[in-house]
């Protein structure tokens, strides 16, 4: 199930915000130009809209690990989640960011089943490449499993 205008509404931020889709082939490809190489069980991202600082992104756990109920918040779906990120985040061509710290990493609920990670670009620290953003993940009922604060990324 594709981001949608209410489940942006929900996360508060205006559905206008996200005019541009980038199908889950497109998006891996680029991530991998940029020397992140995800295998089957980490492509997560299975619908994704972005704008200026912003991105939506559909995710869904892979075939090789659905049937995984052993964890709470499966490492692969996690990763997915935080991906949405990168879709946010202004790239250079050769740019590899990678997440550094968070201020607050809060958990709600089990990532399971179709999730919706929204990821909103904070700031840029001037006279530095390093960016913040926040994250927020909700299920398909829109009840929010998971949310991080102030994720800093800095370049690879």
């Amino acid at each position: 199930m594709p981001a949608t205008t209410e489940t942006v509404r929900r996360a508060g931020i205006d559905p206008a915000a996200f005019p541009d889709e980038v199908t889950p082939e497109q998006f891996y490809a680029d991530i991998t130009a940029r020397g992140l190489v995800y295998g089957d069980a980490f492509r997560g991202i299975v619908a994704l809209r972005c704008g200026k600082g912003v991105a939506s992104g559909t995710i869904a756990a892979p075939a090789t690990i659905a049937a995984d109920a052993a964890y709470a918040w499966h490492p692969a779906i996690l990763d997915a989640c935080l991906q949405v990120v990168a879709a946010a985040v202004p790239w250079e061509a050769s740019t590899t960011y990678l997440p550094i710290a968070f201020e607050r990493f809060e958990t709600f609920a089990p990532l399971h089943g179709t999730l919706t990670s929204q990821c909103v670009v904070r700031a840029r620290v001037p006279d530095s490449e390093t960016i913040v953003a926040d994250l927020r993940v909700d299920d398909a009922e829109g009840r929010t499993c998971l949310e991080i604060h102030g994720a800093t990324l800095r370049p690879a």
